[in-house]
């Protein structure tokens, strides 16, 4: 009976820790992922983005980024990136076409 007792706890746990690994409780935690794409003839764009996102006050950068979250944008050849690593450090990387 112990034993049957011990190997359920234990698929429990496994499952709770699969799925806090697999990302799929993000909602719990108040992250967002998305991925949005607008295009057309002679244009192109796209926003992905994954996690908590806090603006400056005059909205020109991010004050802080959820620990591996990032804000992809990008509008036909240009494109800028921000990631933030797992101790919350934000870098900036823009590519120009």
């Amino acid at each position: 009976m112990k034993l049957i007792f011990f190997l359920v706890a234990f698929c429990l746990l496994s499952i709770r820790v699969y799925f806090s690994w697999s990302g799929r409780d993000r909602e719990r935690r108040g992250e967002s992922v998305s991925d949005m794409v607008i295009k057309s003839d002679n244009f192109y764009e796209e926003i992905k983005y994954a996690g908590r996102f806090q603006l400056t006050d005059d909205e020109t950068a991010f004050k802080s980024i959820s620990p591996g979250g990032y804000f992809k944008f990008r509008k036909n050849e240009e494109s800028i990136k921000a990631e933030s690593n797992l101790q919350g450090t934000i870098a900036y990387t823009v590519y120009d076409g």
